[in-house]
């Protein structure tokens, strides 16, 4: 599965002229919330997963999101789980583009938070010691098992030093903040043998990045036509991947932002135990494996971020 990479050697114009002509279309398609899955194993696991959720403490969906940074930080595990499952089978792959994904995120909100009334920039919270990154504790762990770890490790390296990518107009510079993050990746010997369409995951961040981040009610009905929209179209995934990976989200990934912090980490074992101890393919299990790692590890990175209320 891992293969040369292909560097990235497009240029910011060529790029500029890559997102006006291919990366307008952010109309939704049109998916089946009633598609019923047709593999047993499968079914049986997200029931499973559903009856857990039910043990859990969630936080209920939020209003107002648009003038609440902190409120919509969450969304940054969102959209990086999803950019990591989309690209789950190039395997460090996954990482790169997740955490390009989260810190590009991040790097908008601060764009959206410079243009609205100051008095309305910020909420508080409560600090948490809860710690910043997890790998799950399993025997003969794997890099599948360490993604999201290493996810965090790299947004705590370039997140501090790294100058907005960002112009004036709401440009994002994606090639600059995909180079440091290959570089910061490298560091830790990720490997840099990473097969994919650079151009496609770019186009499918950029269709997804300002709508998620502009978002009135944050919660599940309101995000997943933004996920799904025509774009990830693109991506020619059948319909039985298509159901998998919404369910993946809708069941799972929502479910890891959406819990309370003090409770996520023994959330987070227990969904990965009840992956790694099922019968569906080794492939889906892949692909959920490192969604939810990704998922897990980046809720608790922005829940450790401090935001003060600016009057």
């Amino acid at each position: 599965m891992k293969k040369k990479f292909l560097l990235f050697l497009i240029t910011i114009s060529f790029l500029t002229i890559i997102f006006t002509s291919s990366c307008e279309k952010n109309e939704d398609i049109n998916i089946s919330q009633e598609q019923i899955l047709s593999d047993p194993e499968l079914t049986k696991l997200f029931s499973s997963i559903d009856s857990l959720n039910t043990v859990y403490t969630l936080k209920s969906s939020t209003r107002g999101a648009l003038l609440d940074k902190w409120t919509r930080r969450v969304m940054c595990g969102l959209f990086d789980a999803c950019v990591g499952g989309l690209t789950a089978e190039t395997g460090p792959g996954a990482l790169v583009f997740s955490t390009v994904a989260s810190g590009l995120y991040d790097d908008y909100l601060d764009y959206i938070m410079r243009r609205i009334p100051q008095k309305s920039r910020y909420s508080s919270r409560s600090e948490t010691s809860v710690s910043k990154k997890i790998v799950f504790p399993i025997e003969s762990a794997t890099f599948v098992d360490s993604i999201g770890f290493y996810h965090n490790t790299i947004l705590e390296d370039i997140q501090p030093k790294m100058l907005s990518v960002i112009d004036n107009n709401g440009n994002i510079n994606y090639a600059g903040y995909y180079n440091e993050v290959l570089a910061a990746s490298k560091k830790y010997g990720i490997s840099d043998s990473i097969e994919a369409n650079n151009t496609l995951v770019f186009c499918y961040i950029e269709s997804i990045i300002r709508p998620l981040a502009q978002i009135d009610e944050v919660n599940i009905d309101s995000i997943m036509p933004i996920l799904f929209n025509e774009t990830y179209n693109d991506f020619h995934f059948n319909n039985y991947k298509t159901t998998v990976l919404r369910n993946i989200f809708e069941q799972i990934v929502y479910n890891d932002l959406c819990m309370d912090v003090n409770q996520l980490i023994d959330y987070g074992i227990e969904v990965n135990n009840m992956i790694l101890t099922s019968n569906v393919s080794d492939d889906i299990k892949n692909i959920m494996r490192i969604t939810h790692s990704i998922a897990v590890n980046s809720s608790l990175y922005w829940n450790s971020e401090l935001y003060e209320i600016s009057d």
